[in-house]
């Protein structure tokens, strides 16, 4: 008989931080097995706290055969995964209206010297919604940490939302699966969310490094179908690469040898530029080696949080006179009407950039926060609210 644990209030179990001297000779089990959780609400259906101090034994935690359905707290959340050997299998995460799996170690950089080996496999992520459904990573460059998301787990047909509609993201993207770490390694798996603007996006802001994310099936059989849903290094060039290629064209763990590799190839040569406004919506990455060749006359908006990244040339052609210049300039930024929150200034205009923060609350307009304005509840609330301008000229 399964055990359910329903419609708690406060979130579902919670089991942590016990630590134990490796003196005792003491290895922490921990077996979650055919549990529901259901409907459980605000915090995660399940929880799990690690031991953060040097010199632990690795506890064993096996996460295998539940079903997390209908919560509105996160399904699974182990932050941060340290000291453990962790086990999430052949699991059910349904109908949740949040985060479905957390494991994640970016917020804890002082830990980096602990051990964690975590398995996530045959686990089914569906009907979620959220800003992120998978959130995985340890900490980069530990010795002692890897994560491995393989064995078809299926994210499919999940909604993934943007809280901020007027901010386009730059490092904290939306996506089915975000990843914060490069000793990740994801493979075999099953997506397809048409809900969801990006598949996968890279949470690790070190161009440098990249993300193995290969021998996946991402919804479709030719790349030029999907390679636009996986965010990362293309779009923000802060950010690390997420290798793809090969792919699986069907969701499918037979055969390996036959998957197609993605054909995109880069080749060089010359395309001349007219004289015209342009948009620039992603980071303009001028590579180590190329020349981007702009005509005089030309103007690139930039939509906010776009940037230039130069490694190799940048000019304009034949600069006939100081009339021509290649202009650089934000893209014009309209303060965004949001219903339930606003800014007003002294003379309780609400047309500004500046001002008393008030939200909307049961049809009644008040200030915030009567507690504290730390850094969490101020970036909640100028986010929506955020505008951009400035402009250059070369």
């Amino acid at each position: 008989m399964r055990t359910i644990v329903s419609e708690n209030l406060w979130g579902g179990i919670l089991i942590g931080n016990f630590c134990v001297p490796t003196t005792h000779r003491i290895e922490p089990k921990i077996l979650i097995n055919w549990v529901e959780f259901v409907s459980n609400q605000y915090h995660p259906s399940f929880e799990f706290f690690s031991c953060q101090r040097d010199r632990q034994p690795n506890t064993v935690l096996d996460f295998t055969g539940n079903r997390v359905d209908g919560g509105s707290g996160m399904g699974f959340r182990m932050e941060p995964a340290v000291n453990t050997i962790t086990l999430v299998s052949s699991n059910q995460f349904l109908n949740n209206n949040n985060t479905a799996l957390m494991v994640r170690n970016a917020k804890f950089p002082q830990l980096m010297n602990l051990p964690a080996e975590v398995t996530i496999s045959k686990n089914a992520f569906k009907f979620n919604s959220g800003q992120y459904i998978i959130s995985i990573g340890m900490n980069e460059d530990a010795p002692k940490q890897k994560l491995v998301f393989n064995q078809q787990n299926e994210v499919r047909e999940n909604v993934i939302t943007n809280p901020y509609p007027h901010l386009k993201p730059r490092s904290t993207p939306y996506a089915a699966m975000v990843v914060s770490s490069s000793n990740v390694e994801i493979r075999r798996n099953c997506f397809k969310n048409p809900r969801a603007d990006y598949e996968i996006a890279a949470e690790l802001d070190e161009h440098a490094k990249w993300i193995d994310a290969r021998e996946n099936s991402w919804g479709h059989q030719f790349p030029d179908n999907f390679m636009h849903r996986i965010f990362d290094q293309f779009n923000r060039y802060s950010l690390a690469t997420i290798e793809v290629n090969p792919f699986a064209a069907v969701c499918n763990q037979r055969n390996p040898t036959s998957l197609p590799r993605c054909n995109i190839t880069a080749s060089s040569g010359r395309r001349a530029s007219q004289p015209a406004k342009y948009t620039v919506i992603d980071d303009l990455h001028v590579v180590a080696g190329a020349k981007l060749t702009v005509a005089p006359g030309t103007i690139l908006e930039y939509d906010p949080g776009r940037w230039n990244v130069g490694s190799g040339r940048a000019e304009s052609s034949r600069l006939r006179r100081i009339s021509d210049p290649v202009t650089f300039t934000q893209k014009p930024f309209i303060i965004p009407h949001v219903e339930n929150i606003r800014l007003m200034d002294e003379n309780y205009n609400e047309e500004v950039t500046a001002g008393r923060l008030e939200v909307l609350i049961d049809g009644q307009w008040g200030t915030v926060c009567n507690r504290s304005w730390t850094g969490k509840p101020r970036s909640a609330g100028v986010q929506p609210t955020r505008s951009h301008n400035g402009s250059s000229i070369l």
